[in-house]
């Protein structure tokens, strides 16, 4: 998996990353992505909150497509809460709600079985 343990700009990176990988094709790819983790000394506050919600879509657009709608949804339940407090007209949170809807739908989310 590669790793983004650089000082700063690292979820924006991911996020591009992740952004150009889906549209070469690349699912997979994308997943093996990853961002440092809570606590992390190597990231700007500002970048977080701008990119982290743009690069969990695309994990979660990944996950979707490569046939992981529960982990796409989790991944989605991520960025809904981190935006709690969000307008919600946001147009990623707007994208976000409705492909965790449309994702609970599906025979696996949740716990559910056809």
């Amino acid at each position: 998996a590669q790793s983004w343990n650089a000082p700063a700009w690292v979820w924006s990176r991911a996020a591009f990353t992740s952004e150009m990988l889906l549209a070469d094709g690349r699912p997979g790819d994308v997943l093996a992505i990853q961002a440092p983790t809570l606590p992390c000394r190597c990231r700007d506050p500002v970048d977080y909150a701008a990119s982290y919600p743009s690069f969990a879509l695309y994990r979660a657009r990944a996950m979707e497509q490569l046939g992981r709608p529960g982990d796409a949804a989790r991944e989605l339940d991520g960025v809904i809460a981190f935006w709690k407090e969000a307008d919600d007209d946001l147009p990623l949170l707007v994208e976000a709600k409705a492909m965790r809807a449309r994702l609970a739908r599906s025979a696996f989310v949740d716990g559910a079985r056809p």
